[in-house]
C-alpha cells in the first residue's frame, strides 16, 4: 500500500467534509461546513498558483491519497504566517496522573 501527499482540488470537497464530520465539530481547522471548506480550498488554490513576491498569509491544503485506490485517507493544512494578522493561541486541557509506589498513592492534577 502506497500513499502520496498532493495539493487538494475541488473534487476533494466531499472527502474533506466527511472527515470534518468525524471530528464532531470540535476541530477548528476542519469545520463540518461546506462553505468554509470551499473557502479554504479557494485560498489554497490561490496559494499554490502564486509564483512570486514575499510570503503572505497563505494556506496550503494537502490530501493524503492511496495511490492504488485513489481513496483519500487524510488531510493537513500549512499556514504560512500564523499569528501575523491576529494572535494565535494554542492550549490543551488535560489531566496529569502520577503514582508513587513508595507512598502507595496516586496523584491527579487537572
Amino acid at each position: 500500500m502506497s500513499f502520496r501527499i498532493r495539493a487538494a482540488v475541488d473534487d476533494d470537497l466531499q472527502h474533506l467534509y466527511e472527515m470534518a464530520k468525524l471530528t464532531g465539530g470540535g476541530f477548528t481547522n476542519l469545520p463540518p461546513d461546506r462553505r468554509a471548506l470551499t473557502a479554504k480550498l479557494e485560498r489554497s488554490h490561490a496559494a499554490f498558483a502564486r509564483t512570486d513576491g514575499p510570503v503572505q498569509d497563505e494556506l496550503f491544503v494537502l490530501i493524503l491519497e492511496n495511490t492504488e485506490t485513489k481513496e483519500v485517507r487524510g488531510t493537513c493544512q500549512i499556514f504560512t504566517q500564523v499569528g501575523q494578522s491576529y494572535p494565535f493561541y494554542s492550549y490543551r486541557i488535560g489531566q496529569l496522573t502520577q503514582h508513587s509506589r513508595e507512598l502507595n498513592r496516586t496523584f491527579r492534577a487537572d
